[in-house]
């Protein structure tokens, strides 16, 4: 089995239609976080479920990185895979940067004030070359480094047992998890993976009685959501002074999400050839939607349209129109993603020769290293 996209699970040669359909809705939360706010729209009165929803995108970035973890907990350790996981996210991160910096570039050009310098055109131009090294997305950098290590994490993580897993576990999700304000350290980082990775990796290795029950699978589904909910209202009354449950590290954002997997890996599986094709471009959606020199235009877009709807004065019309036009952005993505998957086939990934110079760069690190080959995990 291998997994060769961001936020994907083991691939198998059918895979659980259930748990694509979950990767689907995380990237929706994901996305609807990021253009629920729109600059133009500033006074329209959105309703409170709509807010909410904008609110659950540290359950959403749970969900997206949680459905890698939760099939990396039980695969054996390999460095050999993880720099071939790295290898094909590369190639994808690379087509999108400098696909999207051509847009941004033309754009630029013909006179849209989608930069506010030239300064700020030549800086993305930079970070498109080396989208990883240089953080374009901080989620793809953080999960780069964290596939590279997770071998090592495995390992380190067994050796310490039960007791020590359990105490890693417990101590950080006291120390960030709970405690409201203690937060130093932690961020939108590999850390944070980390940090959410060392107890969704003791209930797959020691608490396989959790995994499958339902009560378990509907308290934390359940508990997460109404506290989430719950601090949103409070932050709703206290206009912003209460923060708690807003970030992914939050222990109401990572239950509801690990509930929501455990309910999802328990149904009966299903098989759907329409999702799962939908679900290969979750990474293209995140990519596409969130650099950082086309959002103000896909916000530009949604605020002209839902401006020029007339529907300022009825807000559930006006939210309903909003989440629609984002559904069809995401529906945008994937066409364009299932084109470039042709491509790839056509090109980089024709048979026979789509692992071709990463077999050449492994044996190049195995001559530079040969200790690498003999210890590999």
């Amino acid at each position: 089995m291998r997994d060769e996209r961001l936020g994907g699970l083991a691939m198998a040669k059918s895979r659980n239609s259930n748990i694509e359909l979950l990767r689907i809705l995380s990237i929706l939360i994901i996305m609807w976080t990021h253009l629920s706010s729109l600059p133009q729209l500033k006074e329209a009165d959105y309703p409170f479920f709509s807010g909410l929803i904008a609110d659950w995108g540290g359950i959403g970035d749970n969900l997206f990185f949680g459905i890698t973890a939760w099939f990396m907990c039980n695969e054996s350790p390999d460095f050999h895979k993880s720099c071939h996981r790295v290898w094909k996210l590369e190639q994808q991160l690379l087509f999108y940067s400098l696909g999207l910096f051509g847009v941004c570039t033309m754009l630029f050009l013909s006179g849209y004030p989608i930069f506010h310098s030239m300064g700020s055109w030549l800086h993305l131009g930079v970070v498109s070359v080396l989208p990883v090294l240089t953080g374009l997305w901080w989620y793809p950098s953080a999960y780069v480094v964290f596939v590279l290590i997770c071998p090592w994490l495995n390992r380190g993580l067994r050796a310490i047992g039960r007791v020590g897993h359990s105490f890693i576990a417990i101590l950080g999700i006291v120390m960030w998890g709970v405690l409201p304000y203690v937060s130093k350290g932690m961020d939108l980082s590999v850390f944070m993976f980390f940090y959410l990775y060392v107890p969704m990796a003791y209930l797959r290795w020691y608490r396989s009685d959790w995994e499958r029950s339902r009560f378990v699978a509907w308290a934390l589904t359940l508990g997460g959501l109404f506290v989430s909910s719950a601090c949103y209202a409070i932050r709703k009354i206290a206009v912003g002074s209460f923060t708690y449950g807003v970030d992914p590290w939050y222990l109401p954002s990572m239950c509801a999400a690990l509930g929501i997997i455990l309910l999802t890996t328990q149904a009966r599986p299903r098989h759907s050839r329409v999702i799962n094709a939908v679900a290969k471009s979750t990474l293209a959606v995140y990519l596409v939607h969130l650099n950082w020199g086309i959002l103000p235009l896909w916000q530009n877009i949604l605020s002209r349209i839902l401006i020029s709807s007339g529907l300022s004065n009825q807000p559930w019309m006006l939210f309903v129109a909003h989440f629609t036009c984002v559904v069809l952005l995401y529906l945008f993505i994937v066409v364009i993603d299932m084109i470039r998957r042709k491509l790839f086939n056509l090109t980089v990934n024709r048979p026979g020769r789509e692992n071709r110079w990463f077999n050449r760069g492994w044996t190049s690190l195995i001559r530079f290293s040969p200790k690498l080959a003999q210890n590999n995990l």
